[in-house]
């Protein structure tokens, strides 16, 4: 009654031969594996048997699922046909620092005792954070824990008071009608800094309104504070000198840098100076100090008037005295250029683009110089002008925007040492883009988007105990393309690859996180694992997230830090377990649009 039309080929799965059928219907296309044909179909469950071999789908399988969507972008029927076998490189130690999540602490209602939000911290597995955050630390005094007196200290336009800094008066007052000690260095660093996987924050340095003769003395206070919160926190590694300054004015209401000496190299030089010797001479051993670039002046081109804060730091010597160079990217205004037809597929990608063109200049710009990245995420106003992409904000698309970035950095192979997207969202600015918010009914749980529940189960896989090692997944010669029509590719998207991939190993497992950012379905292929690993037969169990735009959007309860993944919603996830062959490994089919996770042991 529906008019399937089959298509037969070969294929291989688990090590024995199968046929494999495209069935046509109204033009969407509907992979089956079949070998001795035994399907069943019985309460939203498929089995597909084998042989001996058995593919067990435990979730239902959405129409939204299975379909290739109408598409502009990604594989046709033919590359649909090309099997995509992951080619895992060499290792290095897994780095949970990748995936980290920033916010403005400071400007939230809630202490950082609260039970509720850290649990929260803990259950997206996030693996670092940034104190005390994004632009408030430019306002933040890490000496007597207030954002908005500061007491005889240099300030950038006369002194902060409520005349020119309201939003920081009224963080003034939250911490003055908050229990003594709720907002100390100490409170943060033993609530949120220590539910993240690492324990050990980025501390940004206010050198704003710090100067050269005050703002050591910040160093001292944010070591005494590591000391009282005990062994709880690791030692404080990480240290950034200030926030942005290299933008012509702060947010809300617009306070100019212009009338400080840090909005200018060489001032901003001079006060880094005593700062990074006194982070040499107290701070814990293997203490590390990064200066601020401006990434877009990095990525323009040569000729760009843009070049004065990159420029000016080279010339000052600075980049020489640090560790290295901290970037922020919010550049994804770009996305707004490319063709409405293939924007969900750029938006998919753009994460992985932008780290590719960090990679191809940044050594350029400052050799031997690692990168962190403290903040990256995608600017309200770009959603705000794009009606198309305002519907994908909290949605699958922009989960894989987030891991393509996270993937990138690991393909870097330790050039990104820091990556941190903004926001965790229940803090300050960060709400519109932030992974969590608090629910609506005023019942004090916490709700997370698609972004929430892809970027904790990927990075649970990466991080998990016994995992020791990440690995760059590259892809044959043959692999598909994304493609762009008549146009041009976006920025960093020439000749990529549908899929992206890297592998998390430890001694009983391997992991994979795969993206396909293309709206054809392809044929993932896993590699078998040595015989030391599994002597008696291995399986892969894995999860899919379908991300396509007419994926789940929006908010879904937040499970507590001890539930397993995969999380139940927004997107409800497939899940199912494939026996894996010791010579060929196993084949998964990765629809358009989707996210894999597979755990072979």
């Amino acid at each position: 009654t529906n008019n399937f039309s089959l298509l037969p080929r070969a294929d291989r799965v688990g090590g024995n031969l199968v046929r494999a059928f495209m069935m046509e219907q109204r033009g969407a296309l509907i992979l089956a594996l079949c070998a001795s044909v035994c399907m069943s179909k019985e309460g939203g469950s498929l089995s597909v048997s084998e042989g001996q071999s058995t593919i067990e789908v435990n979730e239902g399988i959405s129409p939204s699922m299975l379909q290739v969507q109408d598409h502009h972008n990604g594989a046709d029927q033919e590359s649909d046909l090309v099997v995509h076998r992951l080619h895992v490189g060499v290792g290095h130690p897994v780095n949970a620092a990748l995936f980290g999540v920033g916010d403005d602490w400071t400007l939230g209602a809630d202490t950082w005792q609260n039970a509720t939000q850290l649990d929260g911290i803990k259950a997206l597995r996030v693996g670092a954070t940034r104190f005390p955050g994004g632009a408030c630390s430019n306002y933040w005094n890490l000496s007597a824990a207030n954002g908005a007196t500061f007491g005889g200290v240099v300030a950038p336009c006369g002194q902060a008071t409520c005349q020119n800094s309201s939003r920081w008066c009224s963080v003034d007052r939250k911490v003055r009608a908050a229990p003594a000690g709720a907002f100390a260095t100490a409170a943060f660093l033993l609530g949120p800094a220590a539910a993240t996987t690492e324990s050990n924050p980025v501390i940004d340095l206010n050198l704003l309104h710090f100067d050269g003769l005050t703002a050591p003395a910040l160093v001292d206070a944010v070591v005494a504070a590591a000391a009282a919160a005990g062994p709880t926190v690791l030692p404080l590694t990480r240290w950034e000198l200030g926030n942005e300054y290299y933008l012509p004015s702060d947010w809300q209401p617009p306070q100019s840098y212009g009338c400080s000496p840090v909005s200018h190299p060489a001032g901003y030089a001079a006060r880094s100076r005593p700062v990074i010797a006194r982070i040499r001479k107290v701070g814990p051993p293997g203490a590390r100090v990064a200066a601020m670039g401006d990434l877009d002046e990095l990525l323009a081109p040569p000729s760009s008037p843009l070049h004065q804060w990159n420029a000016g730091l080279q010339a000052t010597g600075l980049v020489n005295d640090v560790d290295a160079v901290t970037l922020h990217d919010y550049g994804d205004r770009g996305i707004l250029a490319v063709a409405p037809e293939y924007q969900v597929a750029a938006l998919a990608a753009w994460g992985h683009a932008r780290m590719r063109l960090v990679v191809a200049a940044a050594p350029t710009e400052w050799p031997n110089k690692p990168i962190w990245m403290t903040e990256f995420g995608i600017d309200s106003g770009t959603f705000k002008a794009s009606p198309f992409l305002a519907a994908h904000n909290h949605g699958g698309v922009k989960a894989m925007h987030v891991l393509g970035r996270v993937l990138g950095a690991i393909e870097t192979e330790g050039l990104v040492e820091v990556l941190q997207y903004y926001s965790l969202g229940g803090q300050g600015w960060g709400k519109d883009a932030g992974m969590l918010q608090w629910a609506t009914d005023r019942s004090g749980t916490l709700v997370g988007d698609a972004v929430a529940q892809m970027f904790a189960h990927a990075s649970a896989v990466a991080t998990r105990q016994g995992a020791s090692t990440m690995h760059v997944v590259t892809f044959g010669p043959d692999a598909a393309k994304m493609q762009w029509g008549n146009g041009t590719a976006p920025p960093g998207m020439a000749a990529m690859t549908c899929l992206q991939a890297a592998a998390f190993s430890g001694t009983d497992h391997t992991s994979y996180i795969v993206l396909n950012r293309c709206n054809g379905t392809l044929n993932v292929t896993l590699p078998p694992p040595p015989p030391s690993l599994s002597p008696g037969g291995s399986t892969a169990a894995w999860t899919i997230y379908d991300c396509g735009p007419k994926s789940a959007i929006g908010f879904a309860p937040l499970p507590n830090s001890s539930h397993p993944f995969p999380w139940p919603g927004p997107i409800k996830p497939t899940t199912g377990t494939t026996a894996i062959d010791a010579v060929s490994g196993a084949s998964i089919v990765l629809t358009g649009m989707s996210t894999l996770i597979a755990t072979v042991r």
